[in-house]
């Protein structure tokens, strides 16, 4: 085949695969003004298939790769929205019209060829729009001084090490975020035969009379993601999975060759709280009962602050100053609104209603908290989270663990946190 031939052949292979993508004509016409640089006008879908697949194919392959990578991404499309909003200017009229992955990554590649975003950016887009953790009930504290600065070296350098000398590969993404790191580990298991017709590995098109049966060795891939958060006491881990499930091996060598932890499941410590899945349950009972989750968990919070109340004043040990900014902050601990998470029965990858003032919004926008309360009655109880806050910072309660919303908290807040929950930890 002469170069030419060769040359017309991935062309065509291009175009196919933008084809496959069912992109209609707005987006072809924005994916070719983002390479070109102008505006295109009048031009048939299968000629600016064609441009983008001759002239531009490198820039369309780096397309397509990225369109592929985002779309394997758990992500909130919401919160993409936000953080291109919230980071990057755009106007919220504008990134309310992203309906979709493709968009979502046609606005990405607008940002990146006028200079405005770069590799790190969508690294930083998927940690920020990732909805694993959201869910997840796998919350640990790690009381181990981690640095977090030269996390992508350090695990490149594990990697390394471990690929050396381990039968299954074990490959990760690293993500960095403003209050820590995010990674997703991807582990090889067993061997599996992967059976499929010579003719297709070939790139034949048309398949012969009598195909060939040809059976290849395939290594299936699992995954898992974790969070590490800078809190004042050391850690926050969160697993997107529990970390025991075929993964205990793994994690502790990676834990040890990333960051010179050993023995990490000896040292992680589930942060668990009944009043926490108390507080979380009765909302949920109040939905399903056709009641006021809102007024029902306002009233848990108000019940919970008095029982501390009490208890603080009737301890000796403390002197009338502590007792007194304890109280003053505890009184500031409210419902601050709700999140529900990827939830199949209400069809919802990331709904969330947050306020500083959450009862105030609900009665200022009518029929809101009906909404509220419906979404509230029909999603599944382990996607719903209760947001709470204390002097304007937020946690999430979801099932028995709560943690901050948005990483870091400070060293008082958390700590009467740790009180209201009761998970403060003897010492």
């Amino acid at each position: 085949m002469s170069s030419e031939e060769f040359g017309y052949k991935l062309n065509q292979e291009m175009k196919e695969e933008l084809k496959a993508q069912k992109f209609k004509n707005e987006r072809l016409r924005r994916l070719l003004e983002i390479f070109t640089g102008d505006s295109i006008e009048g031009e048939t879908k299968d000629r600016m298939a064609e441009w983008l697949a001759g002239e531009y194919r490198e820039e369309t392959e780096e397309f397509l790769i990225d369109l592929e990578r985002m779309r394997s991404e758990r992500l909130s499309l919401n919160r993409a929205k936000d953080h291109l909003h919230e980071h990057y200017g755009l106007e919220r009229d504008t990134v309310e019209e992203i309906e979709g992955t493709l968009d979502l990554v046609l606005t990405l590649y607008e940002l990146k060829y006028s200079g405005e975003i770069d590799a790190a950016g969508f690294s930083t887009l998927i940690a920020y729009s990732s909805i694993f953790a959201e869910k997840s009930q796998e919350v640990y504290i790690l009381e181990e001084d981690i640095d977090l600065e030269d996390v992508e070296e350090d695990v490149q350098s594990h990697l390394s090490e471990t690929n050396n000398h381990h039968r299954h590969a074990l490959g990760a993404r690293v993500h960095p975020k403003e209050s820590g790191v995010q990674i997703k580990l991807f582990s090889e298991y067993g061997r599996k035969p992967y059976v499929s017709f010579s003719f297709r590995e070939d790139g034949t098109e048309s398949p012969p009379s009598d195909p060939e049966v040809e059976y290849k060795p395939s290594y299936p891939l699992k995954t898992i993601q974790l969070e590490l958060r800078e809190i004042p006491e050391g850690v926050e881990v969160v697993f997107s999975k529990d970390p025991l499930d075929g993964w205990k091996t793994r994690l502790e060598e990676f834990f040890q060759g990333t960051f010179s932890i050993t023995d990490v499941f000896d040292r992680l410590e589930r942060r668990e709280s009944e009043v926490a899945g108390e507080i979380r349950s009765v909302a949920k009972e109040a939905a399903e009962n056709d009641e006021d989750a809102v007024e029902t968990v306002e009233e848990s919070l108000s019940a919970r602050r008095e029982e501390l109340v009490e208890q603080l004043r009737e301890d000796e040990d403390l002197d009338e100053d502590q007792v007194a900014e304890t109280e003053e902050r505890l009184e500031t601990v409210r419902l601050a609104g709700f999140v529900i998470s990827d939830d199949q029965n209400t069809q919802t990858d990331d709904f969330r209603l947050v306020s500083d003032n959450f009862s105030g919004f609900l009665n200022s926008v009518d029929s809101m908290d009906d909404g509220l309360e419906a979404y509230l009655k029909e999603a599944d109880d382990e996607n719903v989270q209760v947001v709470v806050e204390i002097e304007d910072e937020k946690v999430r309660i979801q099932g028995d663990t709560w943690s901050p919303l948005y990483g870091k908290m400070s060293t008082e807040n958390l700590e009467t946190l740790r009180l209201f929950f009761d998970t403060i930890r003897d010492e």
